[in-house]
Order: C-alpha cells, then sequence, then structure tokens
C-alpha cells in the first residue's frame, strides 16, 4: 500500500467516525430534551396539584375561623368581636372569590386540551386555547 492509500483510508476512517460521533450526539440530544421535557411537564402537573391542595386547606381553614370567629361574636356580641368575625367572614368570600376564578380557568384550560387532543385524533387543526386568567 502507498502512503496516499494509506492517508486515504485513515482520513475516511476519521470522517465515518465523526459522522458516527455527530448522528450519537443528536440521539442523545434528542433522548435527553425528551426526558426533560417530561421532567418539566409532571413537575408541572405536581406544582398545580400542591397549589391546589394548599388553596383548599386554606379555604377550609378561612370557613373554619369565620364559623368559631361568628359564633363567638354572637354569643358575646362584643362590638370588636364583631368586626373580627366580618372580618374573617369577608377574607373566606374573598378567597371563594378567587379560587372561582381559579376553577374556571382549570376547567377552560382541561376542556381546550380535551378539544385538541379530539382535534389530533381526528387529524383536524386544533382550535387555539383560550386565553385564561392568572391563578391567585
Amino acid at each position: 500500500m502507498t502512503d496516499d492509500v494509506t492517508a486515504e483510508i485513515i482520513t475516511s476512517i476519521g470522517i465515518a467516525l465523526a459522522s458516527l460521533v455527530a448522528a450519537l450526539t443528536g440521539t442523545l440530544t434528542v433522548i435527553l430534551t425528551r426526558r426533560t421535557s417530561e421532567n418539566m411537564r409532571q413537575a408541572l402537573i405536581q406544582g398545580n396539584a400542591i397549589h391546589t391542595l394548599v388553596n383548599s386547606n386554606m379555604g377550609a381553614q378561612l370557613r373554619i375561623s369565620a364559623v368559631a370567629l361568628r359564633q363567638l361574636a354572637n354569643r358575646s356580641a362584643d362590638p370588636q368581636e364583631i368586626v373580627i368575625a366580618e372580618e374573617a367572614e369577608r377574607l373566606l368570600r374573598e378567597h371563594e372569590r378567587k379560587q372561582a376564578v381559579v376553577d374556571i380557568a382549570a376547567a377552560e384550560a382541561r376542556h381546550d386540551a380535551f378539544q385538541r387532543e379530539a382535534a389530533s385524533q381526528e387529524g383536524i387543526a386544533s382550535p387555539k386555547p383560550r386565553r385564561t386568567r392568572k391563578k391567585t
């Protein structure tokens, strides 16, 4: 074998190896990106579940406080305790109003996701998602 042929073989092997490394790198990037996307999706789902749980517990605590403070105010008829009971009831109503907004937005998001999924299964263009309000 001549030196030119040997150099050509070595160059060809180098190019083949570089192509293989590039292909493997691309494949690994796709795999890692999918895993990262799935991990982020799972974190978002867990975050939403935690947010829902915290809001639910907050609502329960506000309701307990409002009921207990109203009973105390009714028994004592103390004007200061009546004001405190009214404030507790106001906070409960405010929380319930904000929670209703979140619940409506979540229902709309579920509805939109269902429509997109149904449209994708039928092979038609999916509708644009509605603009929802921010969570509180």
